[in-house]
């Protein structure tokens, strides 16, 4: 009787186990864009560019907000240090005007990072000393870039008004962050 009932106690705890596992993936970017793909009471004639970038936005938002929160907690440059204190005050400031704006359109926003972002993250966790501050500024520039051209293409191209206005207005703060881990580069 009582085999039976840790088998049963053990077949229950990992249901549950599988199923917030689960529930984590399905907070991702890529099920994000599924979601919006399928949802039919998104505000009427929003285009799926919109979307598309607000999902992209909030993931490349949440890993500068991570990473930079990891780097402080490593032995980081000064430099590196007001770098991240800068990344974590802009990106969550965005990231929280960005949430706003998607559930006013019903936009369903990623609640943790892509797959290749969390693999980025779990790598950099793995550094420390010289080498993570080599590799945060490295991640730091590519991804600044990357995300400049996401939100200089919106800011062009998106078409809903309020993103577009939003890629604008945020595009000056994201240059700013990119020419200052480009000028952090230079001199190391």
């Amino acid at each position: 009787m009582n085999k039976l009932l840790f088998a049963l106690l053990l077949a229950g705890t990992l249901l549950l186990q599988s199923c917030g596992d689960n529930k984590k993936e399905s907070d991702r970017v890529e099920n994000a864009e599924e979601s919006n793909g399928m949802k039919e009471g998104r505000e009427p004639g929003l285009p799926d560019d919109a979307a598309k970038f607000a999902v992209k936005a909030t993931n490349d938002g949440m890993l500068a907000v991570q990473l930079s929160q990891l780097a402080l907690k490593k032995n980081l440059t000064p430099a590196l240090r007001e770098y991240a204190d800068t990344m974590i005050k802009d990106h969550e400031k965005a990231n929280t005007a960005l949430k706003e704006l998607a559930a006013k359109k019903n936009i369903t926003l990623p609640t943790t990072l892509s797959i290749d972002n969390q693999e980025t993250y779990e790598r950099m966790d793995q550094l420390s000393g010289p080498d993570f501050n080599a590799q945060y500024a490295k991640t730091m520039l590519n991804s600044q870039k990357k995300t400049v051209k996401l939100f200089e293409k919106a800011a062009k191209d998106v078409n809903d008004a309020d993103l577009r206005e939003f890629a604008v207005k945020t595009l000056p703060t994201l240059k700013l962050h990119l020419k200052d881990i480009e000028d952090i580069e230079a001199v190391r």
